[in-house]
């Protein structure tokens, strides 16, 4: 493992010279300046078929719910000063779904099908099982 807790091994690249190479990126050999995503977010789950080139921003898109937010829901956070649960969506760094909730799973809800439709394939769902509306 290396230090970001991904499989990967040291490649020799000269005398005494070595890099690391993680093993998905290995499999996928994506273009240049192109990621690999891992599509269940398992970092050590390195299939084919949990793997996929995509951009920087898909890879974002896919991630995880962000750390200190009093919700349990990604893209759910309390807003005080409206006394509701807010779920709020961007796309290229511009808001496309901002809404006010009296329940957290209300707010949870919604933002699942803000990301079903703006991220699609790439949505990191709470309530994931649906497919994607096109």
């Amino acid at each position: 493992l290396d230090s970001s807790g991904y499989a990967a091994r040291a490649l020799k690249l000269g005398k005494n010279k070595w890099a690391p190479q993680r093993l998905h990126r290995y499999l996928i050999a994506p273009p240049a300046g192109m990621f690999v995503d891992h599509i269940n977010s398992v970092k050590l789950d390195c299939r084919l078929s949990n793997l996929r080139a995509c951009t920087s921003y898909q890879n974002a898109q896919n991630s995880q719910k962000k750390r200190g937010c009093r919700s349990r829901f990604k893209g759910v956070c309390w807003f005080k000063p409206h006394g509701r649960w807010r779920a709020r969506l961007m796309v290229n760094g511009k808001d496309v779904f901002c809404r006010y909730f009296k329940s957290e799973v209300a707010a949870a809800l919604a933002y699942d099908v803000a990301a079903k439709k703006h991220h699609c394939g790439f949505a990191k769902l709470n309530f994931p099982g649906a497919e994607c509306e096109l």
